[in-house]
């Protein structure tokens, strides 16, 4: 039988496209770079180096373009470009970090294991409040091989104090797979929209969160929170109301978390954190479709190990 997600002791996360939502800055980083010293990058640029190290990649570049920087020379331009992105604007994909704070709360030990670089890491982790969640922050530099082999990932349950058998890894990168697999460690592939390999990697995987399944693939039995919002809009004309708060249920309905429509309020279950960013954004939904203000009447029941009854639980047996 396999393990409930919980069951492991250890959780090893990726960071870029993983725990935040960052691929768009390397997507073109390296190529752009090429550009501006006056050099003509191959189209294969990309697929070359997607699983090399940030040293690996700048040796590759020095040798296959015949600069006389070193690589840390290389890697320290790179890092430039960067930086500025993840003190600013790099976006949390929220759920994995709803999960991520999810078991911490629980008492499981985490590590972060990425490619990126140290000070960029360091400065998106503390932005979004996350970096006391981890124990530990491995860098693929600090391996001998990358991803790929099993390394790195043995390294991190090393760091950790814990067997690689009772550590779980969340990846959006389907070459890490087989260095996960090599280790001994459980594989949970989570969606990027940059990845390639979705398919083959969602196949092969112990558990999958996909777009929008989160919630719904990994729901507990009793949420971290429940939240009921009533949003009430002004407008002139009282036929608008209607149609802007159906325009909220829609998008209620679209995060894909556990939600209960009734007359007067919507109820949803999930992350605590999530659903703040969800009560924020009805909020703004309001706005947006033409709503001079808005008022809302929020409820929220919050429990960081999971003690909140869930909508299941509190009217299922009034529905049948």
């Amino acid at each position: 039988m396999k393990k409930d997600i919980r069951d492991y002791r250890g959780a090893i996360f990726d960071l870029d496209g993983t725990l935040i939502d960052s691929m768009h800055v390397w997507d073109h980083l390296c190529r752009d770079w090429l550009l501006a010293q006056g050099k003509n990058p191959e189209a294969d640029l990309e697929r070359d180096i997607e699983t090399m190290t940030v040293t690996q990649s700048a040796e590759y570049v020095r040798c296959r373009y015949g600069f006389t920087l070193s690589e840390r020379e290389i890697i320290a331009r790179w890092e430039g470009m960067a930086l500025g992105a993840y003190e600013t604007t790099v976006a949390l994909k929220k759920e994995t970090a709803a999960l991520a704070r999810e078991l911490y709360g629980r008492g499981r030990t985490l590590a972060v294991v990425t490619s990126c670089f140290p000070a960029a890491c360091e400065a998106v982790l503390r932005r979004h409040g996350l970096r006391d969640l981890f124990s530990a922050v491995l860098y693929t530099d600090e391996a001998p091989r990358d991803k790929s082999f099993p390394d790195i990932w043995i390294a991190a349950a090393r760091r950790l104090g814990l067997e690689p058998a009772s550590c779980i890894v969340f990846e959006d990168a389907c070459y890490a797979l087989r260095g996960v697999r090599a280790a001994g460690m459980a594989f949970a592939a989570v969606y990027d929209d940059t990845c390639t390999e979705w398919e083959l990697m969602k196949a092969e995987a112990d558990w999958v969160f996909g777009p929008k399944e989160f919630y719904r693939r990994y729901k507990m039995e009793q949420p971290e929170a429940s939240l009921a919002i009533q949003v009430l809009p002004k407008t002139a004309k009282d036929d608008e109301v209607l149609r802007i708060v159906d325009a909220v249920i829609a998008y209620i309905k679209n995060t894909g978390l556990t939600a209960f429509v009734g007359p007067f309020e919507t109820t949803l279950e999930g992350g605590f954190d999530e659903l703040m960013e969800i009560a924020k954004e009805c909020q703004l939904i309001c706005i947006r479709e033409g709503a001079e203000a808005v008022s809302a009447y929020i409820k929220i029941a919050y429990n960081p190990t999971g003690g909140v009854w869930s909508i299941d639980k509190k009217v299922a047996k009034h529905h049948h």
